[in-house]
């Protein structure tokens, strides 16, 4: 479940800064709760100073991230009668899963909604464009960035493990030593000498063939994952201008 905290700081200069923490609004003159107050504008001012930035076109929503954290700056409408705008700032953690859809995205937006309202400010645009819709369409962006970034991890990963395995695989069973061998049933072992899996212990290097069939299966799964990834017409496009 998606949790936001909200702030606004009103434009008086007199009234203490609203903060709410997953709904809840502290009281800015409770002793009992300044530490959170203090964690909060903690967690804005580093995800701020440290996280990357994307802004949407109008300029008027500009979001830091890092890992699974984020920060939303919203500019509202209102300003006071010397011009001045005051943001509302947005704090909230990515879904655990980073693969999920963007349901949570729609949560995100009613909370920032819901906040603005509590405090009476107009989330729309002089120009009649709804804010909210940039807040949900900005955050798209960022949250699709995030999970190409994640899948490509996913993917070098795989690919790793496709090549390492098989290969150390083998060499686990070409160096069992004569104590784990003991423990094997004869027949089981008589086979797996057979096929040549297993070798008798012996200090000699490992017989070519078998690492040649390790590596062969570890290029091939490799292969293989590649090329699920990859769209079959692109990959005819690519080849197509290779022969020209």
């Amino acid at each position: 479940m998606i949790e936001i905290s909200n702030s606004f700081q009103p434009l008086d200069n007199k009234t203490p800064d609203i903060i709410e923490i997953n709904g809840q609004r502290l009281d800015h003159y409770d002793p009992s709760q300044q530490k959170k107050r203090q964690m909060f504008i903690s967690d804005i001012s580093r995800i701020v100073k440290v996280g990357e930035k994307e802004k949407d076109s109008s300029l008027n929503i500009v979001i830091y991230h890092k890992n699974h954290e984020f920060v939303i700056e919203t500019i509202p409408r209102k300003k006071d009668s010397l011009g001045r705008i005051a943001p509302i700032i947005s704090y909230g953690k990515f879904p655990d899963d980073e693969l999920a859809g963007t349901d949570w995205i729609d949560k995100v937006v009613s909370e920032i909604e819901r906040f603005a309202s509590s405090i009476d400010n107009n989330l729309t645009f002089n120009n009649n464009n709804d804010i909210l819709k940039n807040i949900k369409s900005t955050l798209t962006v960022v949250w699709n960035k995030k999970k190409e970034r994640v899948q490509k991890i996913v993917f070098v990963c795989r690919l790793v493990l496709a090549v390492t395995i098989p290969l150390l695989l083998v060499v686990i069973l070409l160096t069992i030593p004569q104590t784990v061998q003991q423990y094997i049933p004869q027949p089981i072992l008589n086979w797996l000498l057979k096929i040549q899996l297993l070798q008798p212990v012996q200090k000699q290097v490992p017989p070519p063939s078998i690492m040649q069939v390790g590596l062969f299966i570890a290029l091939n799964n490799a292969l293989m994952i590649s090329l699920s990834k990859v769209k079959i017409s692109k990959l005819m496009i690519k080849i197509s201008k290779l022969i020209r």
